[in-house]
């Protein structure tokens, strides 16, 4: 029978420290401080020590802010079907400030490693029950620091999908006056955390993450002590040195001492006052400067670190072009950061803000996911960039009229609207296209119009009987348009134009109807 042989704990932990080792010079082995040295957890940082360095320390703030500001500059573009329900819905964000409660809130997920942003909304239930039914426009927004909202509760019935989760939150809100004390539930705020934590670290850090600042503090330290001493040593950087021939003899008794001194402290005054320093034939006065070959160099790669360990560019941190003076363009670096921020944007920030826009519409009567967004770009063209892209692309488009893969009313359309100039998409006509190459491979044009089949509906066309659509609104050009442009082609087809007269001529007749559907069907947003 096997025995079990029991390792005593010393000799496991010396069968641990697999590394290598010079039995000549010692290298790797115990008395090699390289290989004695590990990571000691020296302390957590607290709430104090966070806030002294954020309103203090100039590298803690920016660190904290920058990701925030940048992802929440442009902020968001609502897409709705009907642009009076858009502006309808961005007068509401405008009142409450939501974007600018947004930034808050990622900057104190980002300081304290976790925040919550208390939705007051009035849904006739108690704040510790779950959100129903919203009745009146949103009262109030209220960012809240981890170390003011405590986990409470948790979802405790296995079967539950939020099985584990939080359920409410122990909220405390200081004013001056006082502070306001409440159980929230959870579906009546949004969470922000700050730096992923592994599961057990989330339960020692009660749920949340970590603050920005723990995986900095250190590289910050570094940076901060390197420009004191940088400062300490430009403070004594000239050095004055006077040469007395009889010193030694000077400095032999009391009387020569207090002569001496007599003589530097005239020297000194006539230095501060007059400018002129005076001194006699065997003195010789000059200047000594501290050396600070390599200075410049030391501080530079602090501050690579700094902007490692922050994950910004410096180009960005340090508001220069490569995060030195005199330094090229970082316009790379910055790209790539804007990358970074549209990717936090898409992974952490969304499901958020579409959250806060499904509650905070619903009392405007906005049913859940109907208004969509999209976060503006962060990479703004410059002028000169601007008109070079808009050449490209009416460039662009005159090679696809020419060549009659769209005609003009298509692209007026698509580029020019109330709402600016669209360089990105195109609207055209997908279906008498398909239509007519269906047609084309059937055989050639040249059939009445009355006898080819799908032509219903251009009577009620050119009899100007077109009706409203299904909510008694009038319709817009893609509706007007839905449907109709087959007929017309065909129609123009079997007079004999080939396809793309015929399509020019369909497309100007369907414009002069829309123009009459227009009249004789007025709206409001009309001028």
């Amino acid at each position: 029978m096997t025995k079990l042989k029991i390792v005593p704990a010393a000799d496991a932990k010396k069968a641990r420290l697999d590394r290598w080792i010079n039995q000549t010079n010692k290298f790797g082995s115990i008395t090699d401080p390289i290989a004695r040295t590990t990571f000691f957890r020296d302390f957590t940082i607290d709430r104090f020590v966070l806030e002294a360095m954020y309103r203090y320390e100039w590298v803690t703030r920016r660190a904290v802010e920058i990701p925030a500001k940048d992802a929440t500059r442009e902020w968001i573009i609502l897409r709705h079907d009907d642009p009076k329900r858009i502006q309808v819905a961005e007068d509401e964000l405008e009142r409450i400030d939501a974007r600018g409660k947004f930034e808050e809130a990622i900057m104190l997920g980002r300081l304290y490693g976790g925040n919550v942003m208390i939705l007051g909304v009035f849904d006739g239930g108690a704040p510790e029950e779950p959100l129903t039914v919203i009745k009146k426009p949103i009262m109030f927004i209220a960012n809240v620091d981890r170390f003011l909202a405590y986990p409470q509760t948790f979802y405790v019935d296995p079967l539950d999908p939020n099985f584990g989760e939080i359920e409410t939150y122990l909220v405390n809100r200081p004013f001056v006056h006082g502070s306001d004390v409440k159980l929230v539930h959870e579906t009546r705020v949004i969470r922000f955390d700050g730096n992923y934590l592994p599961p057990l670290e989330r339960i020692r850090n009660f749920t949340y993450g970590a603050s920005v600042i723990e995986n900095i503090f250190e590289a910050v330290r570094q940076f901060g002590v390197a420009n004191q001493s940088g400062a300490s040593i430009l403070e004594d950087f000239i050095t004055k040195k006077l040469k007395i021939a009889n010193l030694s003899q000077l400095l032999s008794n009391d009387d020569g001492e207090s002569m001496l001194l007599k003589r530097i402290g005239i020297m000194a005054a006539e230095m501060a006052t007059n400018n002129i320093a005076l001194y006699g034939a065997d003195e010789e006065l000059d200047k000594m400067g501290t050396p600070i070959a390599g200075l410049p160099d030391m501080i530079n790669i602090f501050i690579d670190i700094v902007s490692a360990a922050v994950e910004i560019p410096k180009s960005r941190f340090f508001q220069n072009q490569t995060g030195r003076l005199g330094g090229d363009a970082g316009a790379n670096d910055l790209r790539i950061h804007y990358d970074n921020i549209s990717a936090f944007q898409k992974n952490r920030l969304r499901a958020k803000v579409q959250q806060f826009l499904n509650i905070v519409l619903a009392p405007l009567g906005f049913e859940p996911g109907e208004m969509g967004f999209e976060f503006a770009p962060l990479w703004q063209l410059s002028e000169s960039e601007q008109a070079q892209t808009r050449l490209q692309v009416a460039q662009t488009d005159q090679i696809y009229i020419q060549n009659g893969v769209v005609e003009p009313e298509e692209v007026a359309i698509s580029r020019f609207s109330k709402e600016g100039i669209n360089l990105d998409d195109m609207t055209i006509v997908v279906e008498p296209r398909e239509q007519f190459i269906e047609q084309l491979k059937a055989g050639e044009g040249g059939t009445p119009p009355e006898e080819i089949e799908g032509v219903e509906g251009l009577e009620e066309i050119e009899g100007g009987g077109m009706s409203m659509d299904a909510d008694g609104k009038r319709m817009t050009w893609p509706q007007f348009m839905k449907g109709k442009m087959g007929p017309l082609m065909k129609k123009h087809m079997a007079s004999g134009k080939p396809h793309s007269a015929a399509h020019v001529a369909a497309i100007r007749e369907m414009a002069a109807k829309w123009e009459e559907y227009k009249k004789a069907h007025p709206d409001e947003t009309d001028e």
